[in-house]
């Protein structure tokens, strides 16, 4: 019985070793600390929530594209767009390498840049509101996760069918 046990206990070490050496290492995710403006030009595309308060419904894995431009020296515009559910734009000002946060008057936007490896992770939310003052109640919710940056996508396709194209070559919110 004594080396029954003994054996076990070696069998037992033996596998967990074994399964601990074999583990796949995620890459840790980090917030973007040495990111700067041009790490958050571009497209990023995935999937989102859309909460609607109205309906009081919440739509899960919905396409969802996050443009970032730059503006001016320290000036971002994002354009949001989740096809016929939510399409936004908002500029402003970026102060930290790894986040940022824009309000307007019946709209907000704010994310968080990550790094995994060498990928760029986008998660954030962004907001639309109806009403006047001091206390305007909330339309539309859109949050997402792990958004990844889309090279060599079409920006006139991504945007057309939120965004309609002017004649300074810039996106501006289209007809709903």
């Amino acid at each position: 019985m004594k080396r029954g046990c003994k054996t076990f206990w070696m069998l037992m070490m033996a596998v967990i070793m074994i399964a601990s050496c074999s583990k796949d290492k995620e890459e840790e995710t980090t917030n973007c600390y040495d990111c700067t403006i041009s790490s958050w030009l571009g497209t990023f595309m995935g999937t989102a929530d859309v909460y609607n308060s109205v309906s009081n419904e919440t739509l899960t894995g919905r396409s969802i594209t996050v443009r970032f431009e730059q503006a001016g020296e320290d000036y971002l515009t994002v354009y949001v767009a989740v096809p016929n559910l939510f399409n936004e734009n908002m500029s402003g000002s970026f102060y930290l390498p790894y986040s940022v946060s824009f309000a307007g008057t019946l709209k907000s936007f704010s994310a968080t840049l990550k790094k995994r490896g060498d990928q760029l992770l986008l998660s954030g939310n962004a907001k639309n509101y109806h009403g006047k003052g001091d206390d305007p109640e909330i339309d539309k919710v859109v949050t997402f996760e792990d958004l990844t940056r889309s090279e060599g996508t079409n920006d006139l396709a991504v945007y057309r069918c939120c965004f309609d194209w002017n004649s300074d070559n810039r996106y501006e919110r289209g007809k709903e």
